[in-house]
């Protein structure tokens, strides 16, 4: 069956809106605007805000200016196994308050309520985005701003005249909700006094939402795994990725991603797929110059994605990445690169070893058959001879690509079909996938204001 996925190509911490730790987080450069204050607005005051409104520091709530725009009723439709998600802002006009807490009830319809422990408040923490969105080449007379976009867990308790708070409210429907109108409350008090709440009016309906295991929709946000440990810090220090360390603090980012639906592994299977330094297969040479593979992060990794719900598939980049080089380590430890040139005979050797292994490896653990030989926007020529290269080491091998632009024969030879949104394939894969980069103003996979 035909496959389709919504894929983005960047995927780093503060994707899909967690943070594990805000150390880091950028917050120079910015002067605290001067904030129009009505000498009549003399108490915290609050509003509830749409989910697709993302605030840059020190933005106003339009109900600021135009007391009539706040909102503090939500109304909704719930279906149960789901969720919903709505913003609140919250501002002052005329002083400052550094104790503030929050409150939330349960949902209550008449004998049947839900939990307060299903609704999650977070709080936005800011990032460096661009002011508005832009293609490749426009970047370099880019202007940053502050903008409120990674969610953390830490509650804020201090709101400024200058800057409102935002809160992203989070709710998630129990299965055996029982339908009905339930109303509940979120109160923000100071001083243990209640300064503002907000009503919640939800109609809960006889409709189920599945459970994430069984959703046929493909999502592959690329994961960058080595990026993540210089976000989170153990002592200072970058903790030392697939140690228990690391897998501690990147839990809660991957059970998020699992919970959204994500089907998809990303490992790299040499260094300088992407970065250098960056390889969950370690390559080294013997004294009598065979090739050694060492799949110990690669296990490490693939068994707690797969542990923690993703495991659909494995996506293994990549036999041309952004280099084609080879890094290693000689019998004596040293550290030497290998300069490979796709198609020629020292690069068939090379790899044909590193796949005989490589397969092997996969049977025994019996993940070959969710294995995917991925490539990255790889020229038209290169591709054919990678392709070529894979099937004589075995038919059975899956071969994807992010991409476009290449023959009928090359798209028809792919497993999983990854193209620039809007690019009119040619093919029908077993899996069809999009994504989007800076060549494209909208949508864009910068944060923009």
């Amino acid at each position: 069956m035909k496959k389709f996925l919504l894929s983005s190509i960047f995927l780093f911490s503060l994707a899909y809106g967690v943070i594990a730790c805000t150390e880091g987080l950028p917050t120079d450069n910015w002067e605290e605007p001067v904030v129009p204050v009505d000498p009549a607005v003399t108490t915290l005051r609050g509003s509830f805000e749409s989910k697709f409104v993302r605030y840059s520091k020190g933005q106003q709530h339009e109900a600021q200016t135009e007391e009539a725009k706040i909102v503090t009723l939500w109304k909704d439709t719930l279906w149960q196994n789901d969720r919903t998600h709505k913003q609140i802002v919250l501002w002052s006009g005329d002083k400052k308050y550094d104790d503030l807490t929050y409150e939330v009830s349960d949902l209550v319809s008449d004998a049947n309520s839900i939990s307060a422990s299903n609704i999650r408040l977070r709080f936005p923490s800011y990032i460096k985005g661009d002011d508005q969105a832009l293609d490749c080449g426009n970047y370099e007379s880019r202007t940053t701003t502050l903008i409120a976009d990674a969610l953390s867990q830490v509650p804020v308790t201090t709101l400024t005249t200058q800057d409102p708070v935002k809160i992203w409210v989070t709710i998630n429907t129990p299965a055996d909700a029982v339908p009905g109108i339930y109303t509940g409350t979120i109160q923000v008090k100071s001083a243990n006094e209640v300064k503002q709440k907000f009503n919640l009016e939800l109609l809960v309906v006889d409709h189920q939402l599945p459970a994430v295991a069984d959703w046929s929709f493909h999502l592959d946000l690329w994961q960058f795994p080595f990026q993540l440990t210089t976000l989170c810090r153990d002592n200072g220090e970058n903790v030392v990725p697939f140690s228990d360390e690391y897998f501690a603090m990147m839990k809660p980012f991957y059970q998020l991603l699992a919970d959204a639906g994500q089907k998809v592994i990303t490992t790299y299977i040499k260094d300088g797929a992407f970065n250098s330094g960056q390889t969950m297969v370690k390559w080294s040479k013997n004294s009598s110059d065979e090739w050694i593979f060492d799949y110990t992060d690669f296990d490490k990794y693939v068994g707690k994605m797969m542990e923690w719900g993703i495991n659909k598939q494995i996506s293994c980049f990549s036999l041309a990445g952004w280099k084609t080089s080879v890094g290693y380590k000689d019998a004596s430890g040293t550290d030497r690169t290998l300069e490979l040139t796709i198609g020629t005979e020292e690069y068939n050797t090379v790899w044909s070893a590193f796949l005989t292994s490589f397969k092997t490896h996969l049977q025994e653990k019996g993940w070959f058959d969710k294995t995917v030989l991925y490539m990255d926007e790889i020229k038209e020529d290169g591709m054919k001879s990678i392709i070529a290269l894979i099937k004589e080491n075995d038919a059975n091998w899956k071969i994807g690509l992010s991409g476009g632009n290449v023959d009928s024969g090359i798209e028809n030879s792919l497993y999983d079909y990854s193209t620039i949104l809007g690019y009119e394939r040619q093919s029908d894969n077993a899996v069809s996938t999009f994504y989007t980069s800076c060549s494209q103003q909208y949508p864009n996979n910068y944060v923009t204001a």
